[in-house]
């Protein structure tokens, strides 16, 4: 009888591996403090090969948190859109957030708690350090 072939833990779920998400959180932490960089940068400043970086900064572009700038280069020069959050954005290529289901647990938690509430009161009270819940979010889970 022959064996079950062995599949990556990370394979099985929907979400990306532990390594994409240290590879993820290394790009995050160094264009938030850059605020403006090329992907160049990002690889001599964090190690993380230029394929993965480039998928990545594509994700951040589609969900509007990162977009490039006019240069008279021909490297693409990126920067942030907005104040950063601290927490690491988990994205789909469409630039869609990949949840955990953080963010319902917290919102059915408010608003069982409120009663009566606006989406932003649910953004406001929902985000944590570790789940970020957007208006957007909110007022399409009301």
């Amino acid at each position: 009888m022959m064996a079950p072939p062995k599949i990556s833990p990370g394979r099985l779920s929907k979400g990306p591996t532990a390594r994409q998400l240290a590879n993820y959180q290394l790009i995050w932490d160094y264009i938030r403090k850059a605020r403006s960089f090329t992907a160049h940068g990002v690889a001599v400043g964090t190690g993380v090969k230029r394929r993965a970086i480039d998928a990545y900064l594509t994700r951040l572009e589609a969900a509007g948190k990162i977009g490039k700038t006019p240069d008279h280069d021909t490297k693409a020069q990126w920067a942030v859109v907005g104040e950063p959050s601290e927490a690491l954005p988990v994205l789909r290529a469409d630039g869609t957030t990949i949840s955990d289901g953080g963010d319902t647990a917290n919102m059915w938690r408010a608003m069982r708690m409120m009663r009566s509430f606006s989406p932003v009161d649910l953004s406001a009270h929902c985000t944590t350090p570790d789940v970020v819940v957007t208006q957007k979010q909110a007022s399409e889970y009301c």
